[in-house]
């Protein structure tokens, strides 16, 4: 998956488990742990995916944390 499309599904997870217990809600934090090989344009991507849907939904990004990991990013 494209970063981008990484961001964009790890908030549509999160949203629609809001949405199934009946919440609406106006921001989101993000928390992540990013390879130290990642480009900038490739971490541009993942929170540009996360803003077209906040934006969609009229959620702002609220703050949260941005660390380096040693590791590959992974997503099921």
């Amino acid at each position: 998956m494209a970063p981008y499309d990484i961001g964009y599904k790890a908030l549509a997870a999160n949203i629609s488990d809001l949405a199934a217990m009946g919440a609406e809600p106006s921001f989101y934090i993000v928390s992540i742990a990013i390879p130290p090989h990642w480009e900038d344009d490739e971490l541009s991507g993942l929170y540009e995916g996360m803003a077209e849907l906040g934006d969609r939904f009229e959620m702002d990004l609220i703050g949260g944390d941005t660390v380096s990991f040693a590791h590959e990013l992974m997503y099921p």
